[in-house]
């Protein structure tokens, strides 16, 4: 009966500690961390974002060469939450498109099509991928002068 409520009590450790890395990441339950941005922080010599607001059949640019800031979108668009649902964006949704230019001069490519909760699809040509996400990427162009 010991042995029994010794392995209740591991389980129930195991799915306490399962359930706390889940909160702490901000992961949903079918959602798993992935690497989208294949490239070092140091790497990195300028980005350039896009806003394409085709509502109002806008777009607008911010070259971004600061190393702080850089560090921020790195830090965005690194590693993010990603998980399997079929959703698509409006026909008139908001596009961000990230070009990272590296020191060598290659470029990277990331959009991300928002969604009105905070959720999107993050793209890549170069990295193909298409993932649903929860990261609120379309945040980074508030933080940006």
């Amino acid at each position: 009966m010991k042995k029994l409520s010794r392995i209740f009590s591991c389980l129930l450790s195991l799915l306490l500690f399962s359930l706390l890395i889940g909160i702490l990441t901000g992961c949903k339950q079918n959602e798993e961390l992935t690497r989208i941005l294949p490239y070092s922080l140091p790497e990195i010599d300028r980005i350039s974002v896009f806003q394409n607001t085709e509502m109002l059949n806008e777009v607008a640019q911010k070259e971004v060469t600061e190393a702080e800031y850089i560090e921020k979108i790195y830090e965005q668009l690194a590693i993010v939450p990603v998980g399997q649902d079929d959703w698509q964006p409006a026909p008139r949704s908001t596009v961000y498109l990230f070009i990272i230019e590296m020191k060598d001069r290659t470029q990277y490519d990331i959009k991300y099509f928002a969604g009105d909760k905070g959720q999107g699809r993050v793209v890549s040509d170069a990295g193909k991928f298409d993932y649903y996400t929860t990261a609120d990427i379309a945040s980074i162009w508030k933080i940006l002068k």
